[in-house]
């Protein structure tokens, strides 16, 4: 999404509206499945939710998985708050799906959600 582009809230799969009630930051496809990265800003303070804003759909726009919680906390005003996904990407090789937290780097398994291979991120 370029600057001054106005944020979408809703995307369409297989001709399926699917809205959600936070702006899309990012859609990607990998192996068949369209995952789905929501704006954090968009969620309300404290939201336990924040911290699993990645979503995944088949090819006829049903949800498969909400992201796994990796359990990740962050201090913020003094009460510790999940850390939201910041990004996804594919890998350099095209094999994985990458997920990214202030302070981890998950593969996350694009048929289930589910996060593993955890790494620093730098």
């Amino acid at each position: 999404m370029q600057d001054g582009e106005r944020a979408q809230t809703s995307v369409n799969l297989a001709g399926r509206n699917i809205s959600f009630d936070q702006r899309i930051a990012e859609v990607i496809e990998f192996e068949g499945v369209t995952a789905i990265r929501l704006k954090t800003a968009d969620f309300e303070y404290g939201d336990e939710k924040v911290g699993r804003n990645v979503l995944g759909y088949d090819n006829q726009g049903n949800r498969l998985w909400i992201i796994e919680d990796h359990e990740l906390k962050i201090g913020r005003k003094g009460k510790k708050v999940p850390q939201s996904f910041h990004g996804i990407y594919i890998s350099q090789d095209g094999r994985k799906l990458k997920g990214v937290t202030p302070s981890v780097i998950f593969t996350i398994d694009p048929k289930t959600g589910k996060l593993s291979e955890p790494e620093l991120n730098r």
